[in-house]
């Protein structure tokens, strides 16, 4: 997302959480990564955590979702992540 890349995560989430709500949208589990992705920079890693895990509800399989999981368990064991 376009706000996410600027490094614009404050401004982002209303629009991704607008997504994250409507009624039809063809492709939910982008804004449930992308709204984890800017969590989780944030810190908020257990509300990462159930966004990437609902992406994957939608999508199982999707990388960038199984990626951030992957993230948090590494940060949850002490390791750096790059």
């Amino acid at each position: 997302m376009y706000l996410i890349a600027l490094g614009r995560h404050d401004e982002a989430i209303p629009w991704l959480e607008k997504a994250i709500a409507a009624k039809r949208y063809c492709c939910y589990h982008y804004p449930h990564t992308n709204l984890g992705r800017v969590l989780l920079e944030k810190g908020r890693i257990e509300e990462a955590r159930r966004l990437f895990e609902r992406a994957l509800d939608y999508e199982p399989g999707y990388a960038p979702a199984l990626e951030g999981l992957e993230i948090i368990r590494a940060v949850r064991k002490g390791k750096s992540v790059s």
